[in-house]
């Protein structure tokens, strides 16, 4: 959904996971921890952690690879069927992958090809230089609430104490594409951030597409994508660059009222001596991403905030 910063206000809670598990991490990057924390989410527009992980990230595998690369890659112009098969194909390879993890759901995924961001129209790029992750949730939410809270231009309101500046502008109609006269929603969001003396500005270009009886279990089927434009620019803090990022989102009801979210991101990132090929970094990105599914839930329960799509 658009992602974030933290803000300098959320706790870090550390549990320990079970040595086993555990990633040697040193001192120098545990110094880092709090940084990566802050800048965690960039695309989806918001987010908190309030809690850390250092499993070790297990391997999604090829197949789950190639499928996420497809939902990605066919965007804006897969079929119906396509979406279909792709969504119901992911979740049971996911769940495949999980077990063969020990139950762990922070999953890798391989990296992207250049096909598969041809359609974007950004400027030459390595986008195997971005790291690939992935993670399966269920929010207690109907698919209209997420889709509108997904859309919404008031994500500080919904989500506060995240940005110094934040500005989302559709660039096309949202009262067509609620009244289903188009199948998809677009916009830019400039958002400027400061967590722990870095402050950064961030150029995103997102979406929302209404695939109607694409899911699984023959419902409707909603689909986001979230690229930043551009590497961040940080206007504070030297040690830190973000360069890419490709996400790309779906949901379906499974039944009335439970709502699946599959997301998938692909991230180029460094802080320090962390990049976001660590599992460090992946478990807190994907620590981060459960949390804010649980703040999701919330605001679906309680009926407030109101996203604003208008």
């Amino acid at each position: 959904m658009a992602s974030s910063a933290l803000s300098p206000e959320a706790v870090v809670r550390s549990p320990a996971p079970p040595a086993s598990r555990r990633s040697h991490l040193s001192l120098r990057a545990l110094g880092v921890v709090g940084a990566l924390a802050a800048i965690t989410l960039t695309g989806c527009d918001f987010g908190t952690l309030d809690s850390l992980s250092t499993d070790v990230a297990g391997e999604g595998g090829s197949e789950l690879s190639l499928l996420s690369r497809g939902l990605l890659s066919k965007y804006q112009a897969g079929s119906d069927a396509e979406y279909k098969t792709l969504v119901r194909d992911i979740e049971g390879v996911m769940q495949r992958a999980i077990d063969g993890n020990g139950g762990d759901s922070n999953l890798k995924l391989e990296p992207l090809k250049p096909a598969d961001i041809a359609d974007l129209g950004l400027p030459p790029r390595d986008v195997t230089a971005a790291q690939g992750m992935i993670i399966l949730t269920e929010l207690p939410c109907t698919l209209s609430q997420v889709e509108k809270l997904t859309a919404a231009k008031n994500q500080p309101e919904l989500f506060p104490k995240t940005y110094d500046n934040y500005l989302r502008t559709y660039t096309s109609s949202s009262e067509d594409y609620f009244a289903r006269k188009v199948k998809t929603l677009t916009w830019t969001t400039d958002l400027t951030a400061t967590v722990l003396s870095r402050q950064y500005q961030s150029d995103l270009r997102g979406s929302v597409r209404f695939v109607p009886g694409a899911g699984p279990t023959g419902g409707d089927l909603v689909l986001s994508r979230t690229v930043l434009v551009k590497p961040a620019t940080f206007l504070k803090g030297s040690d830190a660059q973000f360069n890419q990022d490709y996400q790309i989102e779906a949901f379906y009801e499974r039944a009335a009222g439970r709502t699946v979210h599959v997301y998938a991101l692909w991230r180029q990132f460094l802080v320090g001596s962390i990049s976001s090929a660590d599992d460090l970094y992946i478990s807190i990105i994907l620590g981060n991403l459960k949390d804010f599914d649980v703040r999701v839930g919330k605001i679906c329960r309680e009926g407030t905030p109101l996203p604003d799509v208008r």
